[in-house]
């Protein structure tokens, strides 16, 4: 037979061929393991060559088949395994936008956290930021320079939108702490929304309390007497989860809901709501909560968009846990650092919910003057004191501790983020700093605004 379509070798070249296009798609659709996908390549393709060598004489297979030698056809191919790998054409349709298609895509959100993570850990080693003394699973352990009485653990969280990040984030201010205050720090991962074992919002809030449990059972083989909670942006919120669960809590810039009425607060504006959008709570709803945050989970693995759930908003909003409980349920006290001009989380939103916080427990609120999401908090000197004299007027540090605020990894890595993303030099808190009776109780500027 000669060589052309039906040949032995054309057969075989068309089954390899259409393996390479169809693989993507196998994977994406998690129907099977890459490795199972790329050892199966290996395997047809290695049948293809044994059945027909290396030595192959002209014509080729595909001699006779002039529309396959046309360039544009090739790259026309291509296009549509991608558009099909982004889910464009279902997400377009149903009248999403592109981000929310590539955010269905698990494999390309592994992908763009692996990059950030890489680039992100280039900056910690370029301050000089402190790395773990050990590793357990999913946890980075902190440890301070010297043995001491029993000190507090503080599990740490990281922000990223519940949908990126990486628990190395938590080096700098857990090295900070760990150094200048004699606590032992734990850096905790989670499920993200975004990442193949996406169990959406439920997920990360079980594994934070898993890690929160994990340091408990091991108190006293890390010397730990108390567990204090902290964390950022979404870990914030992540973090005041737990807060039944430890001595106090620590967060900055956090999200407090995931109620869209409840979002922007007065005043309020966020970086994930445009101004063309004629009703904000209904495209925080369906727009960003569950198709860029991902919170409700993926639908039919990604190739439909996700839809809000209002029984998971109800189960884990920290406002709506808030009004379930009795009135007389004691709760443990709170630090927040947040930002004036925060455009990720609003302001507005964290003032109701100090207010509905202290109604049940002490919630003391500080705000940096002009300050983006990232700034400020314990990126500042100011931020780092504030943090020492919150726990230490809850009696949760050793009183020989030498808790100095001084850091210098901590003020390089500020200065490189600064450059980097233009941020404001903030350090000095705003005239509109609450202060309840949480432990803050010094009159603003708190003689901290100083760096």
């Amino acid at each position: 037979m000669k060589a052309g379509e039906f040949s032995s070798k054309g057969i075989l070249l068309n089954v390899a061929t259409t393996y390479l296009f169809v693989s993507p798609l196998v994977v994406y659709a998690e129907i099977t393991t890459v490795w199972a996908v790329c050892w199966t390549g290996v395997l047809v393709w290695g049948v293809t060559f044994a059945a027909a060598p290396w030595g192959w004489k002209r014509p080729n297979p595909y001699s006779d088949q002039a529309h396959l030698r046309r360039p544009g056809n090739a790259w026309v191919a291509v296009g549509v395994v991608l558009l099909l790998c982004l889910n464009q054409p279902a997400y377009l349709l149903l009248g999403k936008d592109a981000v929310a298609g590539v955010m269905g895509n698990a494999w390309l959100c592994e992908a763009a956290n692996a990059a950030v993570g890489i680039a992100s850990r280039a900056n910690l080693r370029k301050a000089g930021v402190a790395t773990p003394n050990a590793t357990f699973g999913k946890i980075d352990v902190f440890l301070p320079p010297s043995e001491g009485r029993k000190r507090i653990g503080i599990v740490y969280f990281h922000g990223g939108a519940w949908t990126m990040g990486s628990r190395s984030r938590g080096a700098p201010v857990l090295g900070f702490l760990a150094r200048q205050a004699g606590v032992v720090g734990f850096s905790a991962s989670y499920r993200l929304t975004s990442g193949l074992e996406s169990a959406g919002l439920k997920g990360c809030v079980e594994d934070a309390v898993a890690a929160v449990e994990w340091v408990r059972e091991r108190a006293d083989e890390f010397g730990v007497d108390r567990v204090v909670a902290m964390g950022d942006g979404s870990g914030g919120f992540l973090a005041l989860s737990v807060a039944d669960r430890v001595a106090a809590v620590v967060v900055s810039w956090p999200a407090v809901t995931i109620e869209p009425d409840a979002w922007f607060g007065d005043p309020g504006e966020s970086f994930f709501v445009p101004d063309r959008a004629t009703d904000r709570d209904r495209f925080l709803a369906d727009d960003v909560f569950a198709a860029k945050f991902l919170l409700f989970g993926r639908r039919a693995r990604g190739w439909l968009p996700p839809v809000y759930d209002p029984d998971v908003v109800d189960a884990h909003s920290l406002f709506s846990r808030l009004r379930r409980l009795p009135r007389r349920k004691s709760l443990p006290p709170v630090l927040v650092l947040s930002a004036t001009d925060d455009a990720v989380v609003p302001f507005g939103q964290l003032l109701l919910f100090e207010r509905e916080y202290n109604r049940r427990g002490d919630l003391s609120l500080i705000a940096f003057d002009s300050a983006v999401h990232g700034g400020g908090a314990y990126m500042a000197r100011a931020g780092r004191d504030a943090i020492l004299r919150f726990l230490a007027y809850h009696r949760l540090l050793d009183p020989n501790a030498p808790r100095s605020p001084d850091d210098p990894a901590l003020d390089k890595l500020a200065a490189i983020l600064r450059a980097k993303h233009d941020y404001p030099n903030t350090t000095s808190f705003s005239p509109r700093t609450k202060h309840s009776r949480g432990g803050i109780v010094h009159v603003p500027p708190l003689d901290l605004s100083s760096s």
